[in-house]
């Protein structure tokens, strides 16, 4: 089974924390959220991956190096684009194409099975919209796309169950775009596009909240990502070579990453994300906020709601 990883985009959203990594690299707890994708789709079996690369392709290359093969986009070709580009790769058989940048425990093997018994061109994910902001899917009887857009309680992944066939629809001209062009293209000419509600959670990370969601969703326990650490207490997960002595206030759920230096009289109340090799500085007080990987809070710092970043973060992720 192949994929096609969408992790072209520039994250404009996410700047300055893209300026020199694309969203797809951008950290979940200790690791990028592509990486978490990758071992999702290898747990389901999908063993070979496509990477479409634009923005920073060099960080995607150097973090996961021949475990991927990949495309580089010279100039975007947009998301349905940069599956034409990939063409050649994906063979005669059915193959998945899947967010770089969203953090999910989606049952691909419920996916696939929906897809394959439908009889459709393309299937794509639906969830239960739960925030604004996302594409509204109308599904009919038996499980057909009647359209995108309207009223309806169904909002669109960027997970799709893909047949070969599917590439001849695509518009002639990139940048061409699922949404856009690809989907309105196939539902006009009254091709087979089914939908399948997705078991599991699809956050979507392109976005300030979307981050900080993605990741409290992980420590609160609805969305399952595997994470190291031990578990202190219900909702309290310690890296190892990080302490708690000397913190005046642990409140959960909270999550601290490996070799993280946490001065004392520091308050960290959760929702938190403390990732490895971070620095919390005497006093410093901390509450809903992720601290990335290798990050320094100054002491006496006071953080609520917010993203704690630094240059060169790649250097300080979890290695493959």
């Amino acid at each position: 089974m192949r994929a096609v990883l969408l992790a072209a985009d520039r994250g404009e959203e996410l700047r300055p924390l893209t300026s020199e990594i694309p969203d797809a690299m951008v950290p979940v707890l200790d690791r990028p959220v592509l990486a978490h994708t990758v071992d999702l789709l290898r747990r389901h079996g999908v063993d070979e991956l496509i990477a479409a690369l634009h923005h920073f392709p060099g960080t995607v290359r150097s973090y996961f190096g021949d475990e991927l093969d990949y495309r580089r986009e010279l100039v975007p070709l947009g998301t349905a684009g940069s599956v034409r580009n990939c063409r050649d790769l994906l063979g005669g058989e059915t193959f998945l194409v899947v967010s770089g940048h969203a953090a999910t425990d989606a049952d691909i093997g419920a996916l696939l099975a929906a897809h394959r018994s439908s009889g459709a061109v393309v299937t794509v994910a639906v969830q239960r919209a739960e925030r604004r902001g996302r594409v509204p899917v109308r599904v009919g009887e038996g499980g057909r796309v009647a359209g995108l857009g309207g009223p309806s309680e169904l909002a669109l992944c960027e997970l799709y169950a893909c047949e070969p066939e599917v590439l001849a629809g695509f518009p002639r001209d990139d940048p061409a775009d699922w949404v856009a062009d690809v989907l309105p293209a196939l539902l006009g000419r009254g091709a087979p596009v089914c939908a399948h509600e997705l078991r599991g959670r699809w956050d979507d990370i392109a976005s300030p909240a979307g981050l900080l969601r993605a990741n409290f969703d992980v420590i609160e326990g609805v969305l399952e990502l595997p994470v190291d650490g031990t578990v202190l207490d219900e909702g309290l997960t310690l890296g190892e070579g990080s302490s708690l002595d000397g913190v005046a206030m642990v409140e959960p759920p909270v999550w601290i990453g490996a070799d993280v230096e946490i001065g004392v009289h520091a308050r960290l109340q959760g929702p938190l994300v403390v990732g490895d090799g971070a620095t919390i500085g005497d006093g410093a007080q901390l509450r809903a906020s992720v601290i990335f990987p290798g990050s320094s809070v100054p002491r006496e710092t006071i953080l609520i709601g917010a993203i704690a970043g630094h240059t060169g973060i790649v250097a300080s992720l979890k290695r493959r």
